[in-house]
């Protein structure tokens, strides 16, 4: 973004593009919103995904980003930083912006397309994106699912969404996926165990709380004492 005065400056203030307008991609879609890239895509190597604020440069996990907003606001701050963050990730999902159901649509609009922005930066990157299909109810169906390739593996969740079977039935008839990959419990709704080729992730709470469980079990264990005659 170029202002009057840009010449004079020796380096870009840090609020000076929030709305990221140093790149703007072509679309024929709706509201300008950037279309995901048919690019081959790789099977993550493990389930070891982690939170984007929980992970540490250099390790062979994946990386989510269904979590506090704050946290995806500085993706959206600093993405070439992030890229070069996430290089040696063995995948990324596509940054879930909330559009709740109490903004203006405005609003909803807005961060669906800040999904779909940073969806298109990973790829150029050339990080392996497994995108996240950003949406809220049926509202937003005519910009959230377009722009998407068919037969590709996407990721979705059931934290905080209004997941219901209307919705996925049309996930599934315009996006097609080949594969799911699913932020949430298993017995969440159960039409999504119908279809056949779903993956289930452990949240990272489900993960503490099974660790502490796990540890706290240990521990009792280890305070057992064994009378042995």
């Amino acid at each position: 973004m170029k202002t009057r005065s840009s010449e004079n400056w020796a380096c870009q203030a840090g609020s000076q593009n929030l709305l990221n307008t140093n790149k703007i991609y072509e679309s024929k879609l709706i509201y300008g919103m950037p279309e995901i890239l048919d690019l081959p895509q790789k099977e993550p190597l493990n389930l070891d995904f982690v939170p984007c604020q929980h992970y540490k440069k250099g390790e062979n996990k994946g990386v989510l980003f269904f979590t506090e907003d704050h946290f995806n606001n500085a993706i959206w701050n600093r993405p070439e930083h992030y890229c070069d963050k996430f290089s040696k990730a063995h995948t990324v999902f596509s940054p879930d912006f909330s559009p709740y159901n109490d903004y203006p649509e405005a609003l909803q609009i807005f961060n669906i397309y800040r999904s779909r922005y940073i969806t298109r930066v990973f790829q150029e990157y050339g990080l392996n994106v497994i995108p996240y299909i950003n949406h809220n109810d049926v509202n937003t169906f005519e910009y959230s699912f377009a722009g998407t390739p068919k037969g590709k593996m996407i990721a979705i969740s059931t934290l905080g969404q209004a997941f219901v079977l209307e919705i996925f039935q049309e996930l599934l008839k315009q996006v097609q996926p080949s594969k799911i990959y699913c932020y949430g419990k298993k017995d969440s709704a159960k039409y999504l165990n119908e279809f056949e080729n779903i993956v289930f992730l452990e949240t990272f709470m489900q993960g503490r709380t099974r660790i502490i469980k796990k540890k706290k079990m240990l521990s009792s264990f280890k305070s057992i004492k064994f009378d042995i005659k």
